[in-house]
């Protein structure tokens, strides 16, 4: 520790303890995140993904003699609700 810096252990850069010099975004040596909240991320990737991909074979297998008994439009208003409701639920699990 000289002049008041620090260095790092790992890639030996020269740091002012305190300093924001770095993102954590961009933090090499930012803490590992658990693996409860690696899976609930995944859970999160993977049923936003179902939601999207079972769209329109729903929206297809719910034709009654060749026309729709509702609004086709309506159905993408309905999948990004339950995603953005999705996402919250999973958001609360992580807080």
């Amino acid at each position: 520790m000289e002049n008041g810096t620090v260095e790092c252990s790992v890639c030996h850069s020269k740091l002012k303890p305190g300093s924001k010099t770095v993102s954590k975004a961009y933090d090499r040596h930012r803490i590992k995140i658990s693996s409860k909240q690696k899976a609930l991320n995944i859970a999160l990737v993977v049923g936003d993904c179902m939601l999207v991909g079972l769209q329109p074979i729903l929206v297809y297998m719910s034709k009654v003699d060749g026309k729709f008994n509702f609004s086709p439009v309506s159905v993408n208003f309905l999948t990004e609700c339950a995603k953005v409701l999705f996402a919250v639920v999973m958001l609360l699990f992580q807080v």
